[in-house]
């Protein structure tokens, strides 16, 4: 058995390792939609602080099994499945994160009637970002989810013996496939425009993809 010192593991982790705590979030909705309200923009920058919890986002492939005629099996990679990303979202004083998030879904499909608002497929989609940061805020690693929309905006508990807390609620989206970003300044990662650019460019190319 190798012989491993808390020195050994303390070079293996220069910078302390990486810390759950330290991430950010951005989403970006099509200002293009008709349900599309100005107010939106200032939610937005409300989410990225707001937004208390989320995920690096999982995906796996899927085994296709051949039977062999002298027996045993083939195993062959099949297709990749992007699995639902959730976040966390405080509630803010006005409940506006909530509200856009409720304005989305219903343009997805309605409430009263099971239709869509939305004529223009492309208008239905979003796009978000979530880095992780390093001890100092700088960036670590990002990645971006691709054709993104609302698929369950969840119940919002309300009680008398909630005491002294803020409401909180989960939004689960559903999209496309996710890329990694593997660099990034952190001017980039401010900018709003960058991820407007961002949104745009990544738009541009679902018509392709679905």
């Amino acid at each position: 058995m190798s012989q491993r010192s808390i020195e050994d593991f303390k070079a293996q982790l220069k910078t302390g390792g990486v810390r759950p705590t330290m991430f950010e979030v951005q989403l970006s909705i099509p200002q293009t939609a008709d349900w599309w309200q100005s107010d939106f923009n200032q939610t937005l920058r409300q989410f990225s602080f707001l937004c208390k919890g989320a995920q690096i986002p999982a995906s796996f492939v899927t085994t296709m099994t051949i039977g062999l005629p002298v027996g045993g099996a083939l195993k062959l990679p099949s297709s990749r499945v992007f699995e639902p990303w959730t976040v966390k979202v405080i509630n803010d004083g006005e409940m506006n994160i909530r509200k856009m998030m409720e304005v989305w879904s219903r343009s997805l499909m309605g409430r009263e009637m099971q239709t869509s608002t939305s004529p223009v497929l492309q208008d239905q989609f979003g796009t978000a970002a979530v880095y992780q940061l390093d001890r100092d805020g700088k960036f670590i690693r990002g990645y971006s989810l691709i054709g993104l929309y609302p698929s369950n905006v969840t119940a919002q508990d309300l009680s008398y013996e909630a005491g002294e807390v803020i409401s909180e609620f989960d939004v689960t989206f559903d999209y496309q496939y996710w890329e990694p970003i593997d660099f990034m300044t952190d001017t980039q990662r401010r900018s709003s425009l960058f991820e407007l650019n961002l949104s745009a460019q990544i738009n541009a190319g679902i018509s392709i993809r679905l």
